[in-house]
């Protein structure tokens, strides 16, 4: 069996087919909710936020049209893969569907075999984009939505859990320097390489995230502030003592300056916290600048 992460919603009034297509993916590792009518389909959607739904047009109290609709008016839902199956094959049933941003339309009856594999293929593209929209293209870490997003979540468990975490700011020193000295094809080698020292030395559970230019933040889950500063020390020194290469002339040294932060009930927001990294780091950046 496969083993999928996908959450998918079965909206079925017919018992008998709803039923099948949840036993088929779930075969597949698919975690399958179920929903009898459209109005509960839009309840369970709004509570669990699937990865796709799949989404029988005829359906009392709100047909799959109507759900479509409500879906789109909201941010969170609005841009959840539908696949609409009716037991009609009428072409103005299919571009009514269609245009209210269905991602495809099955007729029944269907094969199983068909089924799944639009499925698959609509999952496939959505993890695509969605892993494109996470990452930053030059360095391959997470980008500031990502992390923002990250961020937000730790905070608000740390809240209502006490769960421990740690978030460190990172700058790269005197980049301007380097940028104009050795032109910024260097510099882009420089956070490059810089990134992949971060993901060597630090831990897989640690969110890496470019900030913005040549800025960097990184929540350290599970991370009290002294171990938070043994993983900077860390990270610093492996820097420090990496030569990047230049294609102009020989390798260049390059230092960071961070700033660290751990989760305290004393913080009104996370914005608060991040502050306090920020500060750290722009206090390190003037004391020596390593």
């Amino acid at each position: 069996m496969a083993k999928h992460d996908e959450k998918i919603v079965v909206a079925e009034d017919n018992p008998r087919l709803q039923e099948l297509i949840t036993k088929r993916l779930e075969k597949e590792g698919y975690e399958v909710y179920k929903a009898d009518n459209g109005r509960q389909a839009l309840e369970l959607i709004n509570k669990i936020i699937p990865d796709l739904i799949i989404l029988d047009i005829k359906m009392p109290e709100l047909d799959g049209y109507e759900v479509k609709r409500a879906l789109s008016k909201q941010k969170l839902t609005e841009t959840i893969p539908v696949i609409f199956l009716t037991g009609r094959d009428e072409l103005s049933d299919k571009v009514k569907g269609l245009s209210l941003g269905a991602d495809d339309y099955i007729t029944k009856p269907f094969k199983k075999e068909e089924l799944l594999a639009r499925i698959e293929a609509i999952l496939r593209r959505k993890r695509y984009y969605e892993n494109m929209a996470m990452h930053d293209t030059l360095t391959g870490v997470y980008n500031v939505t990502y992390f923002n997003q990250q961020f937000s979540q730790f905070f608000n468990m740390a809240e209502r859990y006490g769960h421990s975490f740690s978030i460190l700011f990172i700058d790269v020193n005197k980049f301007k320097y380097i940028n104009d000295t050795y032109g910024h094809k260097t510099g882009d080698t420089v956070l490059q390489s810089i990134a992949e020292i971060m993901e060597q030395k630090l831990r897989k559970s640690d969110i890496i995230s470019r900030y913005g230019g040549d800025e960097f933040a990184i929540i350290l889950p599970h991370t009290e502030l002294e171990k938070a500063e043994e993983l900077a020390t860390r990270l610093k020194e492996a820097v420090a003592s990496t030569k990047i290469k230049n294609d102009e002339s020989a390798p260049i040294a390059v230092s960071i300056s961070i700033g660290c932060a751990a989760y305290s009930s004393g913080y009104k927001t996370k914005d608060n916290m991040f502050e306090v990294a920020d500060k750290k780091m722009y206090e390190s950046k003037r004391s020596s600048g390593n």
